[in-house]
């Protein structure tokens, strides 16, 4: 909290630090005219100098601290079977020289290369993980997509890249030539201690890489591409097809082993007619998995009666069910790998929602992959593509009749899509849906409208739904993908998306507890309101500000706030349950405990009645917090585990989290140590899933305390450390302080197992 209240005000400080620098020499003069020693006025100036030299030095580390290190690989594959040599080798020149394991200073590149389907991607995971803490700088992996042209590839990769560097508090710069000369200034901050993994899966050519390799010793980067790359040095990992025995034990990891000793000869023969790629064993596995009971002659004899995949695609399409083929033959209608499920819909003549549907079920069987270009979470679809060589051949059984049936289906349907227009005030009819607990709705209907509105190029359209989707992310406790949601609402130039973006911005610094960044979120989202009068987001945007309040150390600002607010709600009852939550907060913060649970209670009951089970949920949960903090312990448990009910109802884990979090607190104040751990334990795991550092800190430093209090005083060090990083990473330095003075007194105390013993 000290160095973020410092970085809010850093200018000024910097600035009263070259004050000071200049007092001391009038100083001097003074005490010397005055008559008082020489020794003693050249204490001063030198006590003076050295103020200020460590003034100047705080300041500048607080502007130049370091964001924790970024890691985004995707997880990894549980195991990696008959290339235990090719990992160790990697693992080897990714860390260091290859005879003492000794950083030589030099950048090192590593080549994954195959041809597709050979297992690059999972081979190139599997090492990055493993390898990762020799890394404290961190892992970096992008993918590109095929269908991206060149320099758009490396701008969108390069801008994830400055921002995991930079950290999320960090404005990325809008110019190209202003975010490569950031990349380069990050990239040179790397040294022994923070070296850096990154990874390029799916690369196609040289150039693609060339602009993004970080300018430094510190780094390692792995590369997986189909071809070799001349244009680069590097060290060649090259991934051939599996020798019978491994692929064996790749087939019983996916089927059973039980099963495959059953008919081992039969298995054998399996892999054979796979060629041993890994691909095709693992379609012939998911196949043969989802037919438990089928034997492997069975689907042995469908693989003789093609080649390599065509042979493991026979199997696939055999077990599939009636829908699923025709599904899969139509898609053979459609040019592109990529696809949107309403394409399917066209070609099939059906139903968006039968498509969807279809797509899960073949994206299971491992023949369509599902993946999403941005932040907004879009779902599309990716057909493999030896399956689309596959899915043309029975196309093609068809005839050109009904592929000419197809094309005119599908141009039929996307002219329906660009004609159809969009719900005005989208955001509002979605809150709507969301204030009903209808979260799941709520999602996919913002992610509807986002892809009609990119296919329409409606920007004010895609600027509200993706602010309404980092709200939908707001509420379920999810910062890092608010803070990628809210860059393109807040650069739109629509306001009023761009009013919700500061204010979503807002609660996002508050939950870190930037109080600062939050106010100044706020204030630009008010200036905007002057010149777009809107009076909900005005109400919600007060509101946000009496929350802010509320978590200082002047709660009592919160009051004018909400009096304004109130003002405004006069024709807006759903915004009331809102407010009250709000001042139930402020009310509680001044220990005005009994005005804050009628004020809440009040709200409940009118949130009830107009069917808002989302605010239901929140009020009766803080009045279960002002319950246990008036000492009536049985009331707020009851509270606690009734706002639990409703959040189990919307499938709401953040709001559940908190619910377990602040029974395990009453449980633990009763004495009831067992329970409170099981509580507690649950919601810490939860909000780590969730990505709410904050709430994580704070729910291990409670669980540490009944650990401590059921003598597991192993498990609370483990926990209070947890804390600390936490606290740290968020430039809570009092939250971390006060953590390590717990820490320090636990470690000092002695065991009192080994006590009673004695």
């Amino acid at each position: 909290m000290v160095r973020q209240l410092l970085l809010d005000r850093v200018t000024p400080y910097r600035s009263a630090v070259l004050v000071l620098l200049g007092v001391p020499l009038p100083a001097a003069a003074v005490l010397a005219i005055d008559g008082r020693p020489g020794v003693s006025v050249l204490l001063v100036v030198a006590a003076a100098y050295l103020l200020g030299a460590a003034g100047w030095y705080v300041s500048d580390q607080l502007r130049h601290a370091r964001p924790a290190a970024p890691s985004n690989l995707p997880p990894p594959p549980t195991s990696m079977v008959g290339r235990e040599d090719d990992v160790d080798r990697l693992c080897d020149y990714l860390t260091g020289d290859e005879h003492d394991g000794r950083w030589d200073g030099r950048r090192r590149i590593a080549l994954v290369s195959g041809e597709a389907g050979v297992g690059k991607t999972a081979f190139a995971l599997y090492v990055a993980h493993r390898v990762a803490q020799q890394f404290p700088g961190g892992e970096l992996f992008a993918q590109f997509d095929p269908d991206m042209a060149l320099e758009k590839s490396v701008r969108t990769v390069r801008r994830r890249f400055v921002h995991a560097l930079a950290g999320p508090d960090r404005m990325v710069p809008p110019k190209p030539a202003r975010q490569e000369a950031l990349y380069r200034r990050l990239a040179r901050r790397l040294s022994a201690r923070r070296r850096l993994l990154v990874v390029f899966d799916d690369v196609s050519s040289a150039d693609l890489v060339l602009p993004l390799l970080p300018d430094t010793s510190w780094c390692s980067v792995l590369i997986t591409a189909r071809a070799p790359l001349p244009e680069l040095e590097t060290f060649d990992i090259p991934l051939a097809e599996l020798e019978p025995e491994p692929a064996v034990r790749m087939l019983s990891g996916i089927i059973g082993a039980e099963r495959v000793e059953r008919e081992r000869d039969t298995a054998l023969l399996i892999v054979s007619a796979a060629a041993g790629h890994p691909l095709a064993i693992q379609l012939v596995g998911m196949a043969l998995a989802a037919r438990p009971n089928t034997r492997l002659w069975a689907a042995l004899g469908r693989m003789r009666q093609g080649g390599t995949f065509d042979a493991a695609l026979n199997v696939s399409y055999a077990m599939l069910a009636s829908p699923e083929q025709e599904a899969l033959t139509r898609l053979g209608y459609i040019r592109n790998r990529q696809f949107e499920p309403w394409e399917l819909a066209a070609v099939l003549g059906g139903e968006e929602s039968e498509a969807w549907l279809l797509c899960d079920r073949l994206t299971d069987a491992g023949l369509l992959e599902r993946f999403t270009r941005d932040a907004a979470g879009v779902q599309l679809y990716r057909i493999l593509e030896h399956v689309q060589g596959y899915a043309r051949q029975l196309a093609d059984r068809r005839g050109p009749a009904p592929e000419g049936e197809a094309e005119r289906a599908l141009q039929a349907s996307r002219d329906r899509r660009m004609s159809s227009p969009i719900a005005d005030d989208l955001f509002e009819v979605i809150q709507g849906r969301v204030h009903q607990g209808e979260l799941a709705a709520a999602f996919d209907a913002t992610r509807h409208v986002i892809s009609h509105a990119r296919d329409l190029r409606d920007t004010a359209a895609e600027a509200e739904a993706t602010a309404m989707l980092a709200e939908l992310h707001s509420e379920l406790g999810g910062l890092d993908e608010v803070d990628d949601l809210l860059r393109l609402p807040m650069r739109s130039g629509h306001p009023r998306s761009m009013i919700r973006a500061w204010r979503i911005d807002a609660w996002r610094h508050r939950r870190l507890r930037h109080l600062g960044r939050a106010r100044r979120s706020l204030r630009e989202a008010r200036r905007l309101l002057d010149g777009t009068p809107d009076r909900i987001e005005s109400i919600r945007t007060l509101r946000e500000a009496a929350l802010v309040e509320s978590i200082s150390s002047h709660a009592s600002r919160g009051h004018p706030l909400l009096d304004r607010a109130d003002q405004l709600c006069r024709t807006e009852p759903r915004q009331r349950a809102g407010l009250a939550y709000a001042r139930g907060r402020v009310l509680l913060a001044e220990r005005r405990n009994q005005q804050a649970e009628h004020c809440l209670a009040v709200a409940a009951a009118e949130a009830a009645e107009l069917g808002q089970s989302l605010w239901v949920g929140w009020l009766n949960y803080q009045r279960s917090i002002t319950a246990r903090h008036d000492g009536r312990y049985t009331d707020a448990l009851d509270l606690a585990l009734s706002a639990l009910g409703h959040f189990d109802e919307m499938s709401h884990r953040y709001g559940r989290a908190h619910c377990r979090q602040e029974a395990g607190k009453t449980l633990t104040r009763q004495g009831y140590h067992d329970g409170a751990a099981l509580f507690l334990s649950e919601a810490l795991e939860t909000f780590h899933s969730c990505g709410d550092p904050w709430a994580e800190a704070g729910a291990a430093e409670e669980l540490a305390r009944v650990q401590e209090l059921r003598h597991e005083d192993d498990h609370a060090v483990d926990l209070l450390r947890s804390a600390r990083r936490m606290y740290a990473s968020i430039g809570a330095d009092w939250g971390a302080m006060r953590v390590r003075r717990r820490l320090n007194r636990l470690q000092r105390r002695p065991d009192p197992v080994a006590a009673a013993t004695s």
